[in-house]
């Protein structure tokens, strides 16, 4: 298991962070410098933030708070000030891959580069890298671009494959190419299986059902809202033009009202 103790002096020297050792993990605050090149754009800036890092890690992501606020709401940030660096399951698969994988990585790999594409946004009103959907959207595209697919559904089938299903090689693939797991996708499965986790797997599938079902719920509860108006402007209308006799009316209105 990775031992943070052995990277404290690093951290404090290179990021200006300080760690205090908790039941479970250490607690980094520190005020983090950007001072980096993007294709020779250079962009400076700093962050005052918390850290959390789990004595498990990499098997557990770091948490980092944006402690003063600076960060944009609407910018890729979730509840209680927490930065949405990146989804779970692509720092997993990135992190998990490197031999000696230090804190150090996790913040060159993804703290640094979310500071700078913000300071970039901030100043040019878009993004550098590239950009992705908020939330689960977001997610699902990831593991779309992993799988090199583009058909969200058909990616959902491959969520609901490894979380639920055993890998069985002679299967036929899930992107109908016609081809067995193992001569298509088959790798890609087993490395995200091995990477990221199954339980994370299925929690990202279980998550997209719920936003789902939460979507659905609204369009539902926005169709009786309108549903409700019509009704009620009938209503009115009734009041105040109540329906005439035919005989009362011209044949014109009579058709109008009676018959079209």
């Amino acid at each position: 298991m990775y031992n943070i103790s052995s990277e404290l002096t690093t951290l404090n020297q290179n990021y200006g962070l300080v760690g205090f050792e908790q039941n479970d993990g250490y607690i980094f605050y520190g005020d983090l410098k950007l001072n980096h090149k993007y294709n020779n754009i250079s962009l400076k800036n700093d962050l005052y933030i918390s850290m959390f890092v789990p004595f498990s890690y990499p098997n557990e992501l770091p948490i980092v708070k944006d402690i003063t606020k600076k960060i944009d709401s609407e910018f890729h940030k979730n509840k209680n000030d927490i930065l949405c660096l990146a989804c779970d399951a692509e720092m997993y698969l990135d992190l998990k891959t490197r031999e000696d994988v230090t804190i150090s990585d996790f913040i060159e790999r993804f703290l640094l580069p979310y500071v700078y594409s913000y300071t970039y946004y901030k100043k040019y009103s878009k993004v550098p890298f590239g950009d992705r959907e908020h939330g689960i959207l977001g997610i699902i595209d990831f593991y779309k671009d992993y799988f090199k697919l583009d058909d969200r559904h058909i990616t959902l089938q491959f969520l609901k494959y490894m979380a639920f299903e055993k890998y069985r090689g002679h299967n036929l693939c899930l992107c109908k190419s016609g081809k067995k797991l193992r001569n298509c996708h088959g790798i890609d499965i087993i490395t995200l299986i091995e990477k990221v986790g199954i339980n994370n797997i299925l929690s990202d599938y279980n998550m997209y059902l719920e936003v789902m079902k939460d979507i659905k719920q609204q369009e539902k509860r926005k169709r009786m809202a309108e549903y409700k108006i019509i009704q009620q402007k009938k209503r009115l209308e009734y009041y105040l033009f109540p329906p005439k006799s035919p005989f009362e009316v011209s044949i014109s209105k009579f058709y109008e009202r009676y018959i079209k």
